[in-house]
């Protein structure tokens, strides 16, 4: 029997607690991911940890290798012990509650998701944070729910705003999560459920300005202002690069599914299994340091997208292997049986490619070098990858600050979203629900 909804009042009310709530929690994540990721790397125990920076070199030397691998006997123990049925990427679990389970979601599996995402994603996982954070949002909204009788239609806007504010704690950047909230979870909204949304978001920025402070994910970059008089020179560079971000998408989102089956298919086991995966992680991680100086693909990998942003690695040859590594390490981790987000690996990703088309338009053409294509390539590789063009597009500007190079930006997100679509009509998220005979579109 469908519960009576509750007045516009009580919902406010709802809204501000599940912001509040939320906001202190995804503090908390932060917080025990940088005491995880010391622990594991410098042998610290410290709650800080500067992302720009890059890791220092661990006093283990070769036996980083195994650091991931004893993180995932735990992160293992977690999914098996308490989300065996939840593998796999969190947003699509919310998709599904919203679109088919009326709002229910079960708050032992995400506690239990968002804690093996600290472990795994702490141990030199390559996976997001903002994944298992907005899972662990929407259990703590649905927990509010169960306290007062709700509509379905009326939980699943109280997951979207916790959704909403746990994006926004993560990246700074409100507008491009309330974007998330509609483009990729909700589909369809009144304005009346904006406003709720855009209210838990103001909590979660006040929150998260108090406790974090008010900066931006990636440092300042200073950018040049696109060149509209060589518009169509530009649009020569910007519609293959588009292109080539649409194909890369493709690769990443059939190669997260062909790794998953591939480690299930030939390893029964689940320790065993992830074990594996997290081992060929170890060995890049040590390769990297051992001959380039940095861990470069460790965790969410902030330090290295703004080495690219700022043209910090001159070495085309080292960039070509980041960005092999980092898909083969976001296959590696996920496929074997971790739990996190897809939008730091694929904003990684996007961001070398831009500097890769960058240095390659250069030496060819003669192009200056500008950061705006690194931004454009991060956009369009987040757009290809997981549906959202408008959320892509948005987040990307607020997460760097740059409001000029909205034209660039468009092009080659729109190009990326249409080559994806053409390639392949799912993204990373629906993908899994049609594997599981659920027909969904985005």
């Amino acid at each position: 029997m469908e519960s009576k909804p509750i007045n516009s009042f009580s919902m406010i009310i709802c809204t501000i607690v599940v912001g509040s709530i939320v906001s202190l929690s995804v503090i908390l994540f932060i917080k025990l991911f940088a005491l995880v990721h010391n622990l594991c790397f410098i042998n610290k125990i410290s709650f800080f940890y500067n992302e720009n920076a890059h890791t220092p070199q661990s006093i283990l030397g070769f036996g980083i290798i195994f650091v991931p691998v004893i993180g995932s006997l735990l992160v293992t123990w977690l999914i098996e012990r308490f989300a065996s049925n939840e593998r796999g990427l969190s947003v699509t679990a919310i998709i599904y509650s919203i679109h088919f389970d009326e709002g229910k979601i079960k708050p032992i599996p995400a506690f239990a998701k968002a804690i093996a995402s600290i472990v795994s994603i702490g141990s030199g996982g390559s996976l997001g944070r903002e994944g298992p954070i907005i899972q662990l949002s929407a259990a703590f909204s649905a927990l509010v729910g169960m306290q007062v009788l709700l509509s379905p239609h009326q939980k699943k806007v109280l997951i979207a705003a916790g959704a909403a504010a746990g994006t926004t704690v993560i990246f700074n950047a409100p507008v491009g999560a309330l974007a998330f909230v509609i483009e990729i979870l909700l589909g369809s909204i009144n304005f009346f459920s904006i406003s709720l949304i855009v209210l838990a978001e103001i909590i979660a920025l006040l929150v998260r300005h108090y406790f974090l402070g008010d900066f931006s994910l990636f440092s300042t970059v200073t950018f040049e202002p696109f060149d509209y008089n060589s518009f169509f020179k530009q649009l020569l560079l910007l519609l293959p690069f588009g292109i080539a971000l649409g194909l890369v998408s493709t690769l990443f989102i059939r190669g997260v599914y062909i790794a998953e089956d591939f480690f299930v298919k030939y390893f029964k086991n689940p320790y065993i299994r992830h074990a594996i995966g997290m081992s060929f992680v170890g060995i890049m991680l040590y390769i990297l340091m051992f001959f380039f100086g940095h861990y470069y693909i460790e965790g969410v990998g902030i330090a290295t997208i703004n080495d690219a942003l700022h043209f910090a690695i001159k070495n085309p040859w080292l960039l070509l292997l980041l960005l092999v590594f980092k898909l083969l390490a976001t296959f590696f981790t996920l496929g074997s049986g971790a739990s996190g987000g897809i939008f730091s690996p694929t904003l990684f990703i996007g961001a070398i490619l831009g500097v890769l088309w960058m240095m390659g338009s250069h030496y060819i053409i003669g192009i200056d070098f500008n950061a705006s294509y690194v931004v454009a390539g991060m956009a369009g590789m987040l757009a290809g990858v997981t549906g959202g063009m408008m959320m892509s597009i948005i987040l990307c500007i607020e997460m760097t600050k740059d409001y000029q190079q909205i034209l660039p930006i468009l092009i080659t997100t729109t190009f990326a979203y249409l080559t994806r679509m053409k390639l392949c009509q799912e993204s990373v998220y629906t993908l899994k629900l049609k594997r599981n005979q659920i027909n969904y579109q985005q």
